[in-house]
């Protein structure tokens, strides 16, 4: 069973988004005007209201506005441009003439008409773009979905195309019928006749010229969440390729201090890992600025969201047909954009954590180094210190001894050793007293030991034999060695740069 529509129309609504430094004209929405004016909408919509598309649009944060408007002689077709918020939009009204509406092609002749003066393939920078059939039929509302379904069909397939189809009855009694194609969505709204003023204020600009009817919203929502849908899909290749590469070159940073683990960090691997990190730092400064992308995009989604509950029109649900309607496909897709925006923001804060570890470590490894070079950078300073001392020690009891006191020479020699190995060794032992000794330090306590076994010995006896004063410089070396090892004790030296 077929049902004949009546009161036939087709409404067309474009979308563009404007940009906000420069305000934007869309070639697709400034093309649209134009086809109005070869389908003989040329005329003033009234005396206050430009009939010239401006250029560029206003960018002024305004909830709605109409910026230009005209009508056909007759006063049954218009186009209304209209800008609100970040959107600039059209509606264009076109109805069959007589003999059309006595043919009962006029669905048919208004799509031809339209699409022989503009081809929405050929623009891809309009944001939305609906062709919405209006009609009315003499059928209850409940039977509307399956009598009206076939002729809702057939306009749907007008001008080829494959895309997702769906249908639902709404209050107060109308159906609509959708699909979606390459190049925005062909909808199909019949309504009963006590509904039919309610379907035509859905998609139309309101008498006051002060707010768009329900549909030109909701479309102009969804239009803005399909667009940003779209750039998440299109960028979200290349922010992954910066997320792998990023976790690429944190893995190679954290194999190298692994490996600094085991084998200790020379200054030019350190140098080496700290040009990574710089490189690593500054792909990490990158992701921030798509974090906040990210949420502003989920701030976008989550507005979006809410428009499109706010403008869908009451389904009824028992009447729905084929499952989903294009209202609940399209909060699905807020859904999934909102959760994949979070993903991926979660993802990039960890990577950025990983970041800060990696910083943190190498500082670390950096700052011992720095340590470790102070300190031997002091101990080279004693030690020159030392060396200087030693000679001038030694000359300055020679020269005391030679001057105020007479002692045989084998005692001046033995008392020359001693205070040359102390004023020589002793700042050293000093200055690695508190880090414990090491062999190093043992052999020159040792060194002092075995000087002054020398000394005790020809203090005795000058003429001591050489076997004895060998025996008495070794038991000196080896009691004071042994002393300082009892004393002070054996730790790592602290020089050393210590593993993380």
């Amino acid at each position: 069973m077929t049902v004949t529509i009546t009161d036939q129309a087709l409404h067309v609504l474009i979308f563009a988004r404007l940009k906000p430094e420069t305000g934007h004209s869309a070639k697709g929405l400034a093309a649209a005007w134009a086809a109005t004016e070869k389908l003989g909408i040329s005329e003033p919509l009234d005396a206050e209201t430009p009939v010239t598309l401006p250029t560029p649009v206003s960018t002024d944060d305004v909830f709605f506005r109409v910026i230009a408007g005209r009508t056909s002689p007759e006063g049954c077709d218009s186009a209304i441009a209209f800008n609100a918020h970040d959107v600039a939009g059209i509606v264009i009204r076109l109805h069959p003439t007589s003999s059309a509406i006595g043919s009962g092609d006029g669905w048919a002749l208004l799509s031809e008409s339209w699409r022989s003066v503009f081809d929405p393939d050929e623009f891809d920078d309009v944001m939305g773009n609906v062709e919405m059939f209006i009609g009315t039929a003499d059928e209850s509302a409940p039977n509307l979905p399956l009598t009206a379904n076939s002729i809702a069909g057939g306009v749907l397939a007008a001008h080829g195309g494959s895309g997702l189809e769906s249908s639902a009855l709404m209050e107060p009694g109308v159906a609509l019928w959708s699909k979606e194609l390459s190049w925005g969505s062909r909808v199909v709204a019949i309504a009963v006749a006590s509904a039919a003023g309610t379907a035509r204020s859905w998609c139309s600009i309101s008498s006051s010229g002060e707010d768009a009817g329900q549909l030109v919203r909701y479309f102009m929502h969804a239009s803005k969440l399909r667009f940003e849908a779209a750039v998440f899909k299109q960028d979200i290749d290349e922010l992954r390729g910066q997320e792998r590469a990023l976790d690429d070159g944190l893995a190679s940073l954290f194999a190298l201090h692994q490996q600094f683990e085991v084998a200790g960090a020379a200054a030019d691997e350190l140098i080496d890992a700290q040009s990574r990190l710089g490189r690593a730092q500054g792909d990490a400064a990158g992701l921030l600025i798509s974090i906040t992308h990210l949420r502003d995009l989920r701030q976008t989604v989550e507005i979006a969201a809410h428009n499109l509950r706010a403008n869908q029109p009451v389904q009824i649900e028992v009447a729905a047909v084929n499952g989903l309607s294009f209202f609940a496909r399209d909060l699905k897709l807020a859904e999934w954009l909102d959760d994949q925006a979070g993903h991926e923001i979660a993802y990039l804060q960890s990577c950025r954590e990983r970041v800060g570890e990696a910083q943190k470590l190498t500082e670390l490894r950096l700052q011992q180094l720095s340590a470790a070079n102070a300190r031997t950078a002091n101990w080279l300073s004693v030690l020159q210190t030392s060396l200087l001392a030693a000679p001038l020690g030694a000359l300055s009891v020679a020269t005391t001894l030679g001057t105020h006191f007479t002692a045989p020479t084998t005692v001046r020699m033995a008392v020359m050793a001693l205070v040359g190995s102390m004023n020589l060794l002793a700042p050293l032992l000093a200055f690695r007293w508190v880090n414990g000794y090491g062999s190093p330090e043992v052999a020159a306590v040792a060194a002092i030991g075995g000087c002054a076994g020398w000394l005790v010995a020809v203090a005795v006896s000058a003429a001591a034999p050489l076997v004895i004063v060998i025996a008495a410089a070794i038991l000196g070396a080896t009691l004071l060695a042994g002393a300082a090892v009892l004393v002070n004790g054996r730790r790592p030296r602290a020089w050393v740069l210590p593993n993380v």
